[in-house]
């Protein structure tokens, strides 16, 4: 109950402050997904979260929960905590169990926010955690200034073929590979004009 209320305020708040076009909904698979978005601006998780028309979870940096209200208010709106820079099984753990129960899955596979045209090596979780649950990846743009009542468009992709890795023992090398791949999708999404 208190998830719809939240996304329903963060979809006026978000409506208020930008211009807001979402595109690519129908490249949205049923069942359970992994959504990795690129990631430069405190207002890509409420972007992306109005966005998609269904229940979304977010991984989101443990640090964050030690602030006050937002601490409060982030597992309130099924956002977790995870610790950056290891192997975090706890976040791993709670990632899958929101797949298994058919959600979407949220993660910015940057790890931080990145500038524009600073160029980083993703992390590999998403690539993990998608493949471990056999679920799709769906990339996501967010585009635009974040300057007041200026278009923000969120783009969605069609899944990531990761066929040809399904299956296979899942050592640092192919994740790397799939993370790569991962973000390759996203900077497309970024760099395509607008419909």
């Amino acid at each position: 109950m208190l998830y719809r209320i939240a996304k329903a305020a963060l979809w006026i708040v978000c409506r208020l402050f930008f211009a807001v076009r979402v595109e690519g909904l129908e490249n949205i698979p049923a069942g359970p997904i992994v959504v990795c978005a690129n990631h430069s601006s405190f207002w890509d998780p409420p972007l992306v979260g109005i966005s998609l028309p269904r229940h979304i979870s977010f991984m989101a940096k443990e640090e964050l929960f030690r602030i006050p209200v937002l601490g409060w208010l982030l597992p309130r709106v099924q956002a977790f905590p995870v610790a950056r820079g290891r192997g975090d099984r706890g976040a791993i753990r709670h990632s899958l169990r929101v797949l298994q129960q058919g959600d979407a899955l949220g993660i910015f596979p940057e790890g931080r926010r990145v500038k524009t045209g600073e160029d980083v090596v993703p992390q590999t979780g998403a690539a993990f955690i998608s493949l471990r649950a056999d679920v799709p990846v769906v990339p996501v743009a967010v585009v635009g200034n974040y300057r007041f009542r200026q278009p923000m468009t969120v783009r969605f992709g069609k899944p990531v073929d990761l066929e040809e890795y399904r299956g296979q023992k899942l050592d640092n090398k192919i994740l790397a590979r799939v993370a790569d791949k991962i973000m390759e999708e996203i900077r497309a999404l970024i760099e395509k004009r607008p419909v």
